[in-house]
C-alpha cells in the first residue's frame, strides 16, 4: 500500500445565531391547545367530587413541586392521582393557570383556591400569598327609627 499525503484545511466560521421571534407566542398557543384538547395527556387527576381532568406530567411537574414528587415516585406510564379534599372548581382554575398563565375562579371560593394552590405549592400563586386565619368580625349597621 502506498502512503499518500492528503492536504486539508480547517475553516472556522463565525456562528450565526438564529432567534425564533414568535417562540413565546407559539408556546402559549401550544399549551392552550394541550389544555383545551387534552391530547397526549399522560396523567389523570381525580378530584374529591369525582371530576376527572386529563393533564400532562411535564406541565404539572414544572408548575408544582408536590406534583413533581408524586410523578417522580410513580413508575406508571399514565398514573391516576386522587386529590382528596380538592374540588373540581379549584383544580380547573389551577390547571388553567398552569397551562394558560391565568385562571378564573369564583370570588366566593377564593379562600379555597388559594389554600389548594398553597397545598400543591403551585409556583407564582402560592408564594407571597397570606391567608388570614382568624375570621374577620363584620359589624352590620342597622338604621333604627325612634318615635
Amino acid at each position: 500500500m502506498e502512503k499518500r499525503n492528503i492536504n486539508f484545511r480547517i475553516i472556522f466560521c463565525s456562528r450565526n445565531e438564529e432567534n425564533w421571534h414568535t417562540y413565546t407566542d407559539h408556546l402559549q398557543l401550544m399549551f392552550k391547545d394541550l389544555y383545551e384538547e387534552g391530547k397526549h395527556s399522560d396523567v389523570t387527576l381525580v378530584c374529591d367530587d369525582q371530576t376527572q381532568f386529563k393533564a400532562h406530567k411535564i406541565v404539572l411537574s414544572a408548575c408544582s413541586p408536590v406534583f413533581k414528587k408524586i410523578i417522580d415516585n410513580n413508575p406508571s406510564q399514565h398514573p391516576l392521582i386522587y386529590l382528596r379534599g380538592i374540588q373540581s372548581y379549584e383544580m380547573e382554575s389551577i390547571l388553567q393557570f398552569m397551562y394558560l398563565g391565568e385562571g378564573k375562579f369564583y370570588y366566593e371560593r377564593m379562600g379555597e383556591f388559594i389554600k389548594v394552590a398553597k397545598d400543591l405549592e403551585v409556583k407564582e400563586i402560592s408564594k407571597g400569598v397570606e391567608m388570614q386565619n382568624e375570621e374577620e368580625d363584620v359589624t352590620e349597621e342597622t338604621d333604627t327609627e325612634y318615635e
